[in-house]
C-alpha cells in the first residue's frame, strides 16, 4: 500500500517523473534530439526508440484494404486464429510500392498433416510455379517436365524433432502470395512472432515480389550442411529482424515506454548466446565483436560464419540483428527494408543499395552502429 504524500510538491515532483518516463514518443523525442543520419547516429542515440516508434506508428495509420485471402487447412490441422486480414494488411502498411497481389493463400498444417498440405500447395500452385520455388529453394533440381514430388513442397516443413514452429513466404509468378505456416500444438505465447505469422511471412513474400517481377530472384546455396541465402538479397540477420518488426506492426506498438522495454530485453539477449559458433567474432560481446560482426566481409555465401548462413545467422536476427533493424527504421522509417530488396533486385550489391538509402556505405556506418549498439548493450540510452 502506497503512503499518500504529505505536501503538494512531492506530488508534483512525483507526477512528473512518471510522466518523463511514460511519456509518448513524441514528448520523449523532443526533449531528445531524434538522429537524421549517420552523421549524428550517435550523438542523438537517445532518441533512435522514440523515432523508430513515431515513423512506424505514422504508417501503421494508412487506411488500406486487405488483399482477398483463401485459407487451406491440413486434414486435422485446426485454425489458429481469425485475423489474417487485419495481419496481412498490417504487413502491407510499409510497403512503399502498390500491392503485388491478386490473392493471398495461407496453407495451415500441423506435423501430422505436412504430406497432404504439400500436395494441397502443388495442387494450387500448378505445376509451373511449383517447380520454380523446388528449384529456388534448393529443394530438388526439376527440369521442365519433370513431374512434381508427391508429399512435399519447400513451404510445408518442420526443423528438428520437437514442435513445428516453421513459416515460409513464397511470392508466385502468378501474383499469389503463397504462405505455408505451421500449427505447433502449444500454441505460441503472445509476445513471441509466431502469433503473427502470416504478417510475418507476408513480409518476405512482399520482398521478393520486387526480385520476381524482375526475374532476379537467385536460388538459395547449401554446402550440405548449411543453406546460404542468396547474395543478391540483403543479410539474413537483417532480413529476419524485419520479421519482429512486422510482428509489431501487427500486433501494435503498444505504449513507447513497452517499445522501449522489450528492445532493450532483446539486446540484452547477448548475454544468453552460446560461446559458439559466435566467438569467431571475439571471446565475448563486446564493442570488438560487434565491429567484427558487423564486417562487411561477413556477406558471403561460403563462409559458414557468413551472414547469409541462415542456420548460423538465426538467432543473431532476434537479439542484436532487431536492434540495428531499429536504428535503420529511425533514420528512414519501416519501409526502408523494402527499399533495399527493390535496389538490389535492379543489380546493386548489398552495400550499393545502403548507400543509396542512406547516404553513406555500409562500410562508412559500420563503425558508427557498433558504437551505438554497445551504448544500449551497456544501459547508457
Amino acid at each position: 500500500m502506497l503512503k499518500r504524500p504529505n505536501t503538494p510538491i512531492l506530488i508534483v515532483m512525483i507526477m512528473a517523473a512518471a510522466a518523463a518516463v511514460f511519456a509518448p514518443a513524441e514528448a520523449r523525442a523532443a526533449s531528445s534530439q531524434t538522429p537524421t543520419s549517420f552523421a549524428d547516429l550517435y550523438q542523438n542515440r537517445h532518441g533512435i526508440a522514440a523515432e523508430a516508434w513515431t515513423k512506424t506508428n505514422k504508417v501503421l495509420k494508412a487506411n488500406l484494404t486487405s488483399p482477398k485471402i483463401q485459407i487451406f487447412l491440413g486434414p486435422t490441422t485446426t485454425l489458429p486464429s481469425k485475423t489474417q486480414a487485419a495481419d496481412i494488411t498490417a504487413a502491407l502498411k510499409a510497403f512503399p510500392s502498390a500491392n503485388p497481389f491478386t490473392k493471398v493463400d495461407i496453407f495451415y498444417f500441423n506435423k501430422q498433416d505436412m504430406a497432404a498440405s504439400a500436395d494441397q500447395v502443388n495442387k494450387e500452385m500448378g505445376d509451373q510455379e511449383a517447380r520454380k520455388i523446388f528449384n529456388q529453394r534448393a529443394w530438388a533440381q526439376l527440369g521442365p517436365n519433370d513431374p512434381i514430388p508427391q508429399g512435399t513442397n519447400p513451404l510445408i516443413h518442420c526443423i528438428g524433432s520437437g514442435e513445428c514452429t516453421t513459416g515460409e513466404g513464397w511470392a508466385g509468378s502468378d501474383g499469389v502470395a503463397y504462405l505455408g505456416l505451421s500449427v505447433p500444438q502449444t500454441p505460441y505465447t503472445s509476445d513471441n512472432p509466431g502469433t503473427k505469422m502470416d504478417a510475418v511471412e507476408f513480409y518476405h513474400a512482399l520482398w521478393q515480389s520486387y526480385y520476381v517481377a524482375r526475374g532476379t530472384l537467385q536460388g538459395n546455396t547449401t554446402d550440405g550442411q548449411n543453406w546460404f541465402s542468396p547474395i543478391n538479397t540483403p543479410p539474413f540477420w537483417l532480413q529476419v529482424s524485419g520479421e519482429n518488426q512486422t510482428f509489431y506492426d501487427a500486433v501494435g506498438l503498444g505504449t513507447y515506454a513497452n517499445y522501449e522495454k522489450t528492445m532493450v530485453s532483446l539486446l540484452q539477449k547477448m548475454k544468453y548466446l552460446a560461446p559458439k559458433p559466435y566467438s569467431v567474432w571475439g571471446a565475448k560481446f563486446d564493442l570488438n565483436w560487434l565491429n567484427n560482426f558487423l564486417d562487411i566481409s561477413n556477406f558471403n555465401v561460403t563462409s559458414t560464419t557468413s551472414w547469409q548462413n541462415s542456420s548460423f545467422s538465426n538467432n543473431l536476427a532476434f537479439s542484436v540483428g532487431t536492434n540495428i533493424y531499429q536504428i535503420l527504421v529511425a533514420l528512414k522509417g519501416p519501409q526502408f527494408m523494402y527499399d533495399l530488396t527493390n535496389y538490389m533486385s535492379q543489380g546493386s550489391t548489398f552495400d550499393q543499395a545502403f548507400q543509396r538509402e542512406f547516404g553513406v556505405s555500409w562500410m562508412s556506418a559500420e563503425p558508427t552502429i557498433a558504437k551505438t549498439i554497445w551504448d544500449e548493450y551497456q544501459g547508457k540510452y
